[in-house]
This record gives C-alpha cells, sequence and structure tokens, in this order.
C-alpha cells in the first residue's frame, strides 16, 4: 500500500513506528491490568474447567459478568475492524502481485471496477480463500491452527528477507539483468533513504533478523505437551507445500515470462532528483 501513499519514503515508515508504539503502549496497561485479574493461574488457566478461551475466564473473575459481556463486544467489533483493515492490505497485494504478472490469472485478478476504480475482483478471491480457511476450523481444528501459524511464519518471512538482504549487502540495490536467457540480479551502490536509522542500522537489522529466525522457529513448535497426533504442530508441512509449490512454479513457467515489478506513474512529472525533473508522457499499460 505504500504505493498509494504520498511521500511513501517517510510517511510509511512513520505509520509503521507509529503503530507499534501505541500498541505498545496499550497493550503494556492492558497486559498489567489483565495480569492483576489473574489471581488462581492453576484454576483460571490450566485447569479443564476454566472457560474458553482462558481470557474470559480471566475477566468473568476479575471484573464480573456485565463487564465481561462488555469486553467481549469491543472484541468482536474490534475483530470486525482488523478482518476490514486485513482484507484491504492482502487484496492490495494481490492486486499488486497480479498487476505485475505474479499470479495465476492475473489478468482478472488485477482489474480494477470502473465505477469504484478499486480492484473487486482480488477483494472477493481474498474473501473466499479466508471463507475457506475458516470453513477447516469446523472440519479439523488442529488443520486450521497450522495454516494460522504458516500465516504468522510467512508475515515473519516477509520482514526477514529484506532486512538479511539489507544487513548482508550493506547500501546496496538490486537491479535485473539476464545470463543464458535467465534472470538475474546484480547489486549498485544504493545511499541510504530520508528515513534511516545510520550507524545502529546493521546492529539493529541483525537483531530484528535473529528475533525473526527466532519467532519462526516457534511458531512451528507444538503448543502443548505431551505431543500426539491431536497436539502436533503440522505448521511445516503446508509451509514446505507453499513454498516448493511457489518455487516450482518460478522456475518451471515465472522465470520465462515474469520481468519483474510494473512502473504505473499518474501524471506528468516525475522527480528524478533534488535539482532537475523530466516530463514523460507515459500511458497506462493495463
Amino acid at each position: 500500500m505504500s504505493e498509494e501513499t504520498k511521500n511513501s519514503q517517510t510517511g510509511s515508515p512513520f505509520g509503521i513506528l507509529v503503530a507499534v508504539a501505541a500498541n505498545v503502549v496499550s497493550g503494556l496497561f492492558f497486559l498489567i491490568g489483565v495480569s492483576y485479574m489473574v489471581t488462581d493461574f492453576e484454576r483460571q488457566i490450566i485447569s479443564e474447567n476454566a472457560i474458553k478461551p482462558q481470557m474470559v475466564q480471566v475477566f468473568l473473575d476479575g471484573v464480573g459478568r456485565h463487564w465481561t459481556m462488555a469486553f467481549l463486544i469491543f472484541v468482536m467489533i474490534s475483530i470486525f475492524f482488523c478482518g476490514s483493515s486485513l482484507t484491504l492490505g492482502s487484496s492490495r497485494m494481490v492486486y499488486a502481485f497480479a498487476r505485475d504478472g505474479a499470479m495465476p490469472c492475473s489478468k482478472y485478478l488485477h482489474k480494477l471496477n470502473k465505477k469504484t476504480n478499486s480492484p473487486v475482483i482480488a477483494v472477493w478471491f481474498n474473501i473466499l480463500v479466508a471463507g475457506i480457511v475458516g470453513v477447516l476450523y469446523m472440519i479439523n481444528s488442529t488443520a486450521y491452527e497450522a495454516i494460522v501459524s504458516v500465516n504468522t511464519i510467512g508475515s515473519q518471512l516477509s520482514y526477514l528477507i529484506p532486512i538479511v538482504l539489507r544487513i548482508t549487502v550493506s547500501r546496496k540495490k538490486f537491479v535485473p539483468g539476464t545470463f543464458k536467457h535467465i534472470k538475474l540480479y546484480y547489486l549498485i551502490v544504493l545511499p541510504p533513504g530520508p528515513w534511516n536509522l545510520g550507524r545502529f542500522s546493521t546492529p539493529l537489522g541483525v537483531v530484528s533478523a535473529a528475533w525473526l529466525v527466532f519467532t519462526c522457529f516457534l511458531f512451528i513448535c507444538p503448543t502443548e505437551a505431551p505431543i500426539t497426533p491431536d497436539t502436533m504442530n503440522y505448521a511445516i508441512v503446508p509451509f514446505a507445500f507453499i513454498m516448493i509449490l511457489s518455487t516450482g512454479y518460478f522456475l518451471i513457467w515465472g522465470r520465462k515470462w515474469f520481468t519483474g515489478p510494473v512502473r504505473v506513474i499518474d501524471g506528468q512529472h516525475v522527480i528524478l532528483d533534488d535539482d532537475s525533473t523530466t516530463e514523460l508522457h507515459l500511458k497506462e499499460s493495463h
């Protein structure tokens, strides 16, 4: 969604930092309050007789029935808005990947509605996939939990890959090239952007990468003991399947026609640097 953000080089990282900072402050106070309500860990959390999820039992014991109902209503409202936000982000990613020709049926998924100028097909595609995953929970909760874990692992990897590339190739970037009809990427010097951490960039990147690797392994581990077929974490199975499928798809077909991101520019002027501009007359390729 940074493509649609004004001054995305500064606006996007600022938005990320503000969101994280707001969650740190609000989450800290929330966890402190919840911790004070856990007066009997064995009965409220571990016991089989505790209300599921255990957070409901904690609130019921801490603030009573009426406030617990208010809390659950607030949670449901939050889930609704969270789902809307996730649908917005995921459908925008599907549209961007489809526009770049990186998905099956790309010519359909990247189409925009003429009235709303929005990727309606991509939105409904995401809703359909989410609905299928939701049905899995009613059929087999173990399979559902595995898919949810894969979602978290994939999200972590999406952060990990650019951070690792940044700290390993330093201030460089990838540019396309070819070698024996295979598209490769070379490295050129890339100066720091307007939003950077200066000399702390590399050490903080190492810490971030280490934490992301740790959490990826953490979400593969079982969450209960003893480990049984019902308590086993099968996240590695769909994760390996997705990685093998996507890698094979690219090596067999994708590398033959995928040319990288499509640059769509609206307007007449494009800023090249601080001192010069050039006038381009471009038209949309889609």
